[in-house]
């Protein structure tokens, strides 16, 4: 689940040269809001359609006097999904661009693609119950969590963690547990004084991940 493995080499490369109305095709032809200039294989930029179809009546204009966007970006080949997912959905972006270790382009993401892997992991996931915990982020211990759940003879399937809207000194974390009964589980971490903000059974849990992901797609405009 690293950036190598994501490398689309169906993705177009655009050329300083090319003409806006070349680019704005190349884009509608793939299904594509942005595409990157390269030359000789030396990453320059993203281009926006958005910022292509702004500029009036000079459609024949190269690209060469449009300012690429984020230039300076950097995704190591080696970047774990969750690390590329952040990163497109802070600059929303639906493509990124991948660097070996040495700063050497190697090629582009789809984010459409990364997103359609993220969500056939996540179905793929066994049955089980989810809670969502509130705690202070200093006071946040994946060991102590991980005890608490094991101590009721259940195990961590997935968990992820969140700062609150309100309060960033105050983390939100989801988690979910290889079973349906959460009573146990949940007394255990009531008794340590744990805030429990809400828990999902069977079906509850079904929609809660299913909202998730709906967030997650929107969130990446796919």
């Amino acid at each position: 689940m690293v950036a190598k493995k994501y490398i689309d080499k169906s993705i177009p490369y655009l050329k300083q040269s090319d003409s806006i109305s070349f680019a704005i095709e190349m884009m509608e032809e793939y299904g594509l809001n942005q595409l990157p200039v390269v030359e000789n294989q030396e990453y320059k930029g993203l281009i926006n359609k958005s910022i292509l179809e702004s500029i009036p009546l000079l459609h024949n204009q190269s690209l060469e006097e449009i300012e690429p966007l984020h230039p300076s970006i950097l995704v190591s080949d080696e970047f774990h999904i969750y690390e590329i997912v952040r990163i497109a959905s802070d600059l929303k972006l639906e493509i990124l661009p991948v660097f070996s270790e040495d700063n050497i382009f190697k090629g582009m993401i789809n984010m459409h693609d990364v997103s359609q892997d993220f969500i056939s992991k996540f179905a793929a996931q066994p049955i089980g119950a989810i809670f969502v915990l509130e705690m202070k982020a200093i006071d946040y211990s994946l060991t102590e969590i991980s005890r608490l759940v094991e101590s009721n003879e259940a195990k961590i399937i997935s968990m992820y963690t969140e700062s609150d809207d309100f309060d960033p000194n105050l983390l939100i974390v989801t988690i979910k547990v290889n079973t349906t009964d959460l009573t146990r589980v949940l007394a255990t971490f009531e008794r340590f004084e744990f805030k429990i903000l809400a828990k999902f059974h069977d079906h509850e849990t079904q929609k809660f991940e299913s909202s998730r992901l709906d967030l997650l797609l929107k969130y990446l405009e796919i």
